[in-house]
């Protein structure tokens, strides 16, 4: 199981330097290093292990047999680039999911005080397949009614959530979303989660205009939520309330009086930072 690298591997891929690259030999290889990984990044108490490792020839046809609507849990197919050949692996963790699904519960309660619930599809980790990448996310979402000419390969706001891991994977793959759907997906939520200290960063990611007139990827919003010890406030450096426009989540104006934008409050988001420091401190 000894892994072979060239040692700038890591550079196309956006992973860092410690993350651990493998050549494809069969699925039970796969599956052993997929083991390995885990057990490595979960047992980590160091923060450095990495969320990731990388397999390299992987055909087309290698990815579609194993890697497409998988129910294997401890992992998602981050990314899977078709001129390389190579499959970026996320493992997963209960701190990991459970950011994502505790801002999914909260967007939802919002959405139903505007009757909206039943109006925006939750699009979980499905696959998005663009020019050479094959892209995953770890939630995705669009209305299920799209307007017209609007193509359904795209979400409209996707979140991405790292756990240990170095923030520049989370910050280069938010801008992708941006620039690759030539500003279709619109909001890109990131949640970084450290794991030594209790510390949580949430960014908003949308398009920008730029000072000569493109349209660039930007944090349009950041706050840092953090606890030095249990019996201790969460605090947060910004209280302003994150807002997801609501034409960019539904891709339409708001109407009537209930319509508006979606604003996570500071409490919202202490609420995702308690569960997620629960996790850390009761673990499975």
């Amino acid at each position: 199981m000894s892994p072979e690298t060239d040692g700038n591997e890591h550079l196309p891929f956006g992973v860092t330097e410690n993350t651990t690259f493998y050549h494809w030999k069969d699925n039970d290889y796969f599956l052993s290093i997929r083991d390995a990984e885990t057990l490595k990044y979960m047992t980590d108490q160091s923060g450095c292990a990495s969320q990731y490792f990388v397999f390299l020839n992987v055909s087309n046809e290698i990815f579609n047999l194993y890697f497409t609507d998988t129910n294997d849990y401890q992992f998602n197919a981050d990314s899977y680039y078709l001129n390389e050949e190579a499959i970026v692996i996320k493992m997963i963790s209960p701190m990991h999911e459970t950011a994502h699904s505790t801002f999914f519960s909260i967007l939802v309660t919002k959405l139903s005080d505007m009757k909206l619930d039943r109006k925006l599809q939750s699009l979980a980790a499905s696959v998005t397949k663009a020019n050479n990448r094959h892209k995953e996310p770890d939630q995705s979402y669009r209305p299920f009614r799209l307007p017209k000419g609007r193509s359904h390969k795209w979400p409209s706001l996707t979140v991405e959530v790292g756990f240990s891991e170095s923030r520049t994977k989370l910050a280069n793959d938010a801008r992708w979303w941006l620039t690759e759907s030539a500003g279709d997906v619109k909001d890109v939520i990131t949640i970084y989660i450290r794991k030594v200290t209790k510390e949580i960063t949430i960014e908003n990611w949308n398009l920008v205009p730029g000072p000569n007139g493109p349209m660039f990827p930007r944090v349009t919003y950041r706050t840092v939520l953090s606890q030095k010890r249990d019996s201790d406030d969460v605090k947060i450096s910004n209280e302003v309330p994150m807002t997801i426009p609501f034409e960019n989540l539904f891709l339409r104006p708001a109407e009537g009086p209930i319509e508006r934008d979606v604003k996570f409050e500071k409490d919202d988001l202490k609420h995702i930072a308690d569960c997620v420091w629960y996790e850390q401190d009761y673990p499975a």
